[in-house]
């Protein structure tokens, strides 16, 4: 950590020294850029993917959020690994985001960093 941020290394690599491709997480947000962003909305419950048009060689950095009819989600983004959110669920993989609803009438919000510029 230093005045630039929180810079977090894959294993092997070292930190201070590390280029994007090889870091884990960057605080600043603005340093990445964003690869794409917007939403899915199911009428049904069920899974649903959005695919990157890409695969990462690891796990990128993807925010969401859920809203439920005309319920949003007022605690703000959330950090994707594996996150529920009442009954939304996401899972981030290489490729994609799979979304996993038990309600209908769900729109999911999501944005993905591409860390591999």
């Amino acid at each position: 950590m230093d005045v630039n941020g929180l810079k977090v290394s894959k294993p092997g690599f070292n930190v201070l020294n590390a280029s994007n491709l090889n870091l884990q997480f960057i605080s600043i947000a603005s340093q990445l850029p964003k690869l794409m962003g917007g939403s899915v909305h199911r009428g049904s419950a069920g899974p649903s993917d959005v695919y990157y048009g890409k695969t990462f060689t690891g796990i990128p950095l993807v925010f969401w959020t859920p809203s439920f009819g005309d319920h949003f989600n007022r605690d703000g983004w959330l950090l994707c690994g594996t996150t529920e959110y009442f009954y939304a669920q996401a899972f981030v993989y290489p490729d994609r985001i799979r979304f996993i609803h038990r309600t209908s009438n769900i729109t999911f919000r999501y944005i993905v960093w591409d860390f591999s510029t």
